[in-house]
């Protein structure tokens, strides 16, 4: 499965453990009250690969070292948040070589909606690498038309879409409706 255009006609299985498929990465059990979930469950364990991914996009290790863990609540802590659609993909912008770097692109986002710190029709947010998952292979997690939901902070300080990069953690996420009215809640003036 190294490509999108692929999983038209695939169907995934889930593996032992009830792990979920979501194009590269397994989504553990704590998802299991998703809607994919319970595609899942109605379909004894399988789901056709057309459905959209959704939760957190991969954590690529990072669960050990996160200083917050995601709660929809905790999303009003971070200094932006947005329902976004890809529209670019380019090298990151983030990275700063006496401070240090990691394996990030530069997103630009139509931005669908604001929950906090902007106000432009469209961003560009630092993302750890589109492969870079913890599945170690090169699927991509994302690609231009993937729509998340994203929130982050300014990597080195400042205004909130100042070298902006999204928050891993379950902090930025795939889309999907009821997420984005928690966000819009615990964001809520």
């Amino acid at each position: 499965m190294a490509h999108a255009a692929s999983y038209a006609h695939e169907t995934l299985r889930c593996p032992p453990g009830g792990g979920l498929p979501t194009h590269g990465l397994w989504v553990g059990k704590r998802h299991s009250g998703s809607r994919r979930a319970a595609s899942i469950r109605a379909g004894r364990g399988r789901v056709a690969a057309t459905d959209p991914p959704d939760g957190p996009l991969g954590e690529n290790g990072a669960a050990a070292s996160c200083v917050e863990l995601y709660n929809a609540k905790t999303i009003g802590n971070r200094a932006f948040a947005l329902d976004g659609t890809i529209t670019n993909i380019s090298s990151g912008g983030t990275n700063k070589a006496d401070k240090g770097t990691l394996d990030t692109v530069a997103v630009t986002f139509q931005v669908n909606e604001w929950f906090k710190g902007g106000k432009s029709t469209a961003v560009k947010i630092d993302l750890m690498s589109p492969t870079n998952n913890i599945t170690g292979d090169d699927t991509h997690a994302y690609k231009q038309g993937t729509r998340l939901l994203v929130s982050g902070e300014p990597r080195w300080g400042g205004e909130p879409l100042t070298d902006a990069i999204a928050w891993s953690c379950g902090s930025t996420r795939y889309y999907e409706g009821a997420v984005a009215d928690e966000w819009r809640q615990a964001t809520a003036v």
